[in-house]
């Protein structure tokens, strides 16, 4: 993951040691973010997949775009998934 994409390290850490159950490492779940976050990089690159995309979707935007009414819909009546 380039340097501009990413947070200062130690205030990630900092603020994962604040958030996260006791007994669980914040290195370790800054390390497992990074590779989950690289993994996902192929499915979010906008346009040719390559190894080095200069544009790609946030995942934290979700990953489909959905309407609003069909995530209610879906909620409600998770049933019919």
């Amino acid at each position: 993951m380039p340097d501009t994409e990413r947070r200062n390290e130690q205030e990630v850490r900092d603020q994962l040691g604040q958030i996260l159950a006791p007994g669980t490492e914040a290195d370790e779940q800054y390390r497992l973010t990074l590779m989950d976050y690289e993994m996902l990089g192929v499915p979010l690159v906008i346009g040719a997949p390559v190894a080095n995309p200069q544009l790609m979707r946030t995942p934290a935007n979700g990953f489909w775009d959905l309407w609003q009414e069909i995530v209610f819909a879906l909620c409600d009546d998770p049933g019919h998934l």
